[in-house]
Formats: C-alpha cells, sequence, structure tokens
C-alpha cells in the first residue's frame, strides 16, 4: 500500500531541501569559489564606514560595482562583521527560509507547499548567484500578509526594507489601496522610510551620506539606459529602434492599477481577489523594471505560482504554468531547437508577460464574478476561498 505523505510532512521535506540547498550552495560558491555578488554587499559596508564611494570599483574587493541603497550597506553590518563563509550561509539561510515562512503565512499548508516546490529551481539560481531576489520576494509577499492582519508598522517595515534593498517593492503600497486603513500604513510607511533612509548616520557623517546619496543617483540614471530582460527590452528589439521605457512602464502601471478601479466594496470583502493582486504585483515588478536579470524571475515565477495555486485546475494553466518554468527557470534543459530563436531578451519576458496579461484577465473577471455571486457553486472555488480567509483570519476584519 502506497503512504501518501501529510501536507505537514511535505512542507517538512520541503525545508530540508530548502536548507541543505543553502548549506550545499555555500559550500560550491563561498569555498570552492568567490562568491562574487555577496562580496559586493559585504565590502558596501566597510566602504560605508570608511568614507569610501560605494558606487565606485573596487577590484580589490570584487568584480563588479555596488548598485543598492546606502541604506542596504548599513543594514549588510551584521553580517559584515563574519567571516566571508559564515556570513554567506546566514545570507542563503536568510533568503530560502524567509520564502519559506512568507509562503507559509500567506497560504494554506498545500497550496504553500505548491507555490515553494513551483519556486525551487528560481530560488536556487538566485542563491548560486548570492543574490538578493528571494529575500525580495518574501519581502513583497510578509508586507501583504502583515497589511491583511493589520499589523501596519510590520507591513511598512517589509516595504521599506524590501526598498532599501531593490527601489521596484515599492509597487508593495499598492496593496493598501483597498484597506480601510490605508492611511495608517502610510503614516508608518513614511516614519519608517525617513528612519531607513537616515539609518547609514550610524556610520558615516551627513556630508559622506549625501555624497553616497548622490554617487547612487548618478550610478541610477546610467543603468536607466539598460533594459534587462524586460518587456521595455522586447519592445525595444521587436520596434529595432532605441525606445523610451516609461511609455512601457506606465501602461503596464496602468493594466496593474486597472482591476483596483472596479467595484472597491468587493475588494474590501475577498481575500482571493487581494491574493490575486499580490500574485500580479510579483509578476509586474520583474517584467516591467530595466533592470531585470536571470535572477530576478524568482520574484516574477513565485507570483505565477501563487496564481496557479489558488485558481481552478485546469489543462490550459498547467500548460502554460509548464512553458513559463521551461523558458525562465534558467536551470530547466530546454532543447537547442526552441532555444536558438529565443534570445534571452525574448525567452524570459515573453512568457511571463503572456501569464501576467492572463493573470490580470482573471482578475478582473474574479471580481464581476463574486459581484454577480457566479461560479459560488464551484466546490474548487468555495474550497480555495474558505482556504484563504483560515490562512489570513483577521483580513476580514482588518478591511472592515
Amino acid at each position: 500500500m502506497i503512504t501518501v505523505p501529510s501536507d505537514r510532512s511535505q512542507r517538512r521535506w520541503l525545508i530540508v531541501l530548502y536548507v541543505s540547498s543553502a548549506v550545499i550552495v555555500t559550500i560550491q560558491r563561498g569555498v570552492l569559489r568567490f562568491p562574487n555578488d555577496y562580496a559586493i554587499f559585504r565590502a558596501s559596508f566597510w566602504n560605508l564606514l570608511h568614507g569610501r564611494d560605494l558606487y565606485a570599483l573596487h577590484l580589490d574587493q570584487a568584480r563588479d560595482v555596488f548598485k543598492y541603497s546606502p541604506t542596504f550597506a548599513a543594514l549588510m553590518a551584521p553580517l559584515s562583521l563574519l567571516p566571508m563563509t559564515a556570513g554567506l550561509l546566514i545570507w542563503n539561510l536568510i533568503g530560502a527560509l524567509s520564502l519559506v515562512y512568507a509562503a507559509a503565512r500567506l497560504l494554506p499548508e498545500p497550496k504553500a507547499n505548491i507555490v515553494l516546490l513551483l519556486a525551487y529551481l528560481p530560488m536556487l539560481r538566485n542563491m548560486q548567484s548570492t543574490q538578493s531576489n528571494t529575500l525580495i520576494t518574501a519581502l513583497i509577499i510578509l508586507s501583504f500578509v502583515m497589511l491583511e492582519r493589520g499589523a501596519h508598522w510590520r507591513a511598512a517595515l517589509a516595504v521599506g526594507i524590501g526598498a532599501a534593498i531593490k527601489i521596484f517593492p515599492l509597487a508593495a503600497l499598492s496593496f493598501a489601496i483597498p484597506h480601510r486603513h490605508r492611511t495608517r500604513f502610510v503614516a508608518w510607511f513614511t516614519a519608517i522610510a525617513i528612519i531607513l533612509l537616515a539609518l547609514p548616520l550610524l556610520f558615516t557623517s551627513t556630508g559622506r551620506l549625501a555624497a553616497q546619496y548622490h554617487s547612487w543617483g548618478v550610478r541610477e540614471g546610467r543603468d536607466m539606459q539598460d533594459y534587462g530582460e524586460s518587456v521595455m527590452a522586447m519592445v525595444q528589439l521587436w520596434l529595432g529602434r532605441d525606445w523610451a521605457a516609461w511609455p512601457t512602464q506606465l501602461a503596464g502601471t496602468i493594466v496593474l492599477l486597472l482591476p483596483l478601479c472596479f467595484r472597491p466594496s468587493i475588494w474590501t470583502r475577498s481575500t482571493e481577489i487581494r491574493v490575486r493582486l499580490l500574485a500580479s504585483v510579483l509578476v509586474y515588478c520583474v517584467i516591467f523594471n530595466h533592470k531585470a536579470e536571470p535572477q530576478s524571475y524568482v520574484i516574477a515565477l513565485t507570483g505565477i505560482a501563487i496564481w496557479y495555486s489558488i485558481a481552478p485546475r485546469s489543462r490550459w494553466r498547467m500548460g502554460l504554468l509548464a512553458v513559463v518554468l521551461i523558458l525562465t527557470s534558467g536551470l530547466s534543459p530546454v532543447p537547442d531547437f526552441i532555444k536558438a530563436p529565443l534570445t534571452p531578451l525574448i525567452r524570459r519576458p515573453l512568457p511571463c508577460f503572456i501569464a501576467w496579461i492572463v493573470m490580470q484577465v482573471e482578475l478582473i473577471a474574479a471580481i464581476h464574478s463574486f459581484a454577480l455571486d457566479r461560479d459560488r457553486d464551484s466546490e474548487t472555488h468555495r474550497s480555495t476561498i474558505h482556504e484563504l480567509d483560515a490562512a489570513l483570519p483577521d483580513a476580514a476584519a482588518q478591511s472592515r
């Protein structure tokens, strides 16, 4: 007789998988090879402390430049004090376990397990590059969860820390729009943002910090010319000429926020609809990010995994998910006859963009379905709604 593992048993195995991956990758990248990106993060604190330009190339430290905020350099202080390998292990564990924790707080156990399983390969790719995208994913999800539970300052802190690492997590501010107490959240976010902006003053002077922010602005201005692996890069490739990023980003932002214009009262009553918005924001943050790169797609793929986990099962959804994972995860074997005609500028952003449009259409359809009380007879649909309400028990009370 074959015994099917329980949801809790599956979660334990997933935690073992994520933790063991962190240990193995730390040996692979931190002992057998040089962890370039983590070395940049680690050195940023010492550069901040000693008044060196954070955004200059320091070849004695690493083979690339630091591109995050001075606040992130200050936040790296605890890990920078540790030996390289020990700090790298903790850094990898923080990324892996924060995603496990965020998924567990967001969704009921079986659905969270699906998300963690689908996000594993892109998470592993990000970990092998010692980058911060898995942590960013978790912070965006946790900002949503904390807001749903009425923990406004914690939600604001998650957004603030995420934005201190990479600016685009500010898109999580959209989660507050359907909530009744959004003004309280904005007040908390403003206060926390000021504190985080000033945090580097613990390690440097006001004049030096102003110079660091100026240097960061110059660096960001240069990077704006690079569209990465994004929808903007796709548009530029198809048009065959230079095209400003902002019209495409503006159009994407309008499409993202458009569903919030429909039936505000329903947004406050439906946990499912708000979770759909979270999934959409995660994808939006990558495909409309001018610095999107292969490692960034753990964020988008986690959003698509959340959408898939709460949507009714169907063959076409499974097929779309399979195409996205095969072309985007980077660690899946893609035959050359498929890979050859698809440049990296198409292979990753295009399937995620198609999935995102589908998610937005379904989000609008879900709003109208909720309003008309349709699909309520679907046992799977009712089960999904009850499970989400149970996973976020304070959401309904918070929204009213």
